[in-house]
């Protein structure tokens, strides 16, 4: 982005933030541990967001991020008391409530690949998830997630083509950049992933396909 135009991004580069970091929390812990691997993403996330640490509500939040990051732990209490004030200083001001959570949803994704392994534990919380945030059907990634979790779950367990599976759709939401809008294309195809219960309506409209 050219330097002269990057002042005018600070409001969207804050929300989109705020919404990341949320994910990121919730993603991460979904099995109860952090990895070495998911430490380095909040890591990342703190390195990647330096440059608005002076600026509220980062003023607020980056330290207590870093505190609780010190001793490589996040307890129960510190993990909540981050999780309530993301959702404190999250705003719909530049970004609707769909985009805001759908920019939640993939970091959440993120943070459960970080480590190169998707758990059974970490499905159920994600299928928790998707049940509280149901005004995101029909807006993508959401049903793709719930289709690849329902069809992974069907046995109760993750079997080795399926743990592939699951982190290829995943990990394309791991961006250089965090920019979980324009996630990175992997050369990897899922195919069979689709809506659980699709809704397709073609009489009288027109599409438009985007992207690389």
């Amino acid at each position: 982005m050219p330097k002269n135009y990057f002042q005018y991004t600070t409001k969207s580069r804050h929300d989109k933030a705020i919404n990341t970091l949320l994910g990121i929390l919730e993603g991460i812990t979904a099995d109860r541990r952090i990895e070495k691997q998911e430490w380095n993403l909040l890591a990342k996330w703190v390195d990647e967001n330096s440059g608005l640490a002076d600026q509220h509500p980062y003023n607020e939040m980056v330290p207590r991020l870093i505190g609780a990051m010190r001793d490589n732990e996040i307890s129960n209490e510190e993990h909540e008391d981050l999780k309530w004030l993301c959702m404190k200083l999250r705003s719909t001001d530049y970004y609707n409530q769909i985009t805001a959570d759908v920019q939640r949803l993939q970091a959440v994704l993120s943070g459960i690949s970080s480590d190169g392994v998707v758990s059974e534990q970490e499905l159920d919380q994600l299928s928790e998830w998707l049940a509280e945030h149901e005004h995101l059907r029909k807006t993508w990634p959401y049903e793709e997630v719930d289709s690849l979790i329902t069809s992974t779950m069907q046995d109760r367990k993750i079997d080795p083509q399926e743990q592939k599976q699951l982190l290829d759709f995943f990990s394309t939401f791991t961006a250089s950049d965090m920019d979980f809008q324009t996630p990175h294309l992997t050369t990897n195809s899922l195919p069979g992933v689709c809506s659980v219960a699709p809704t397709i309506i073609f009489e009288d409209h027109r599409f438009c396909f985007t992207g690389e």
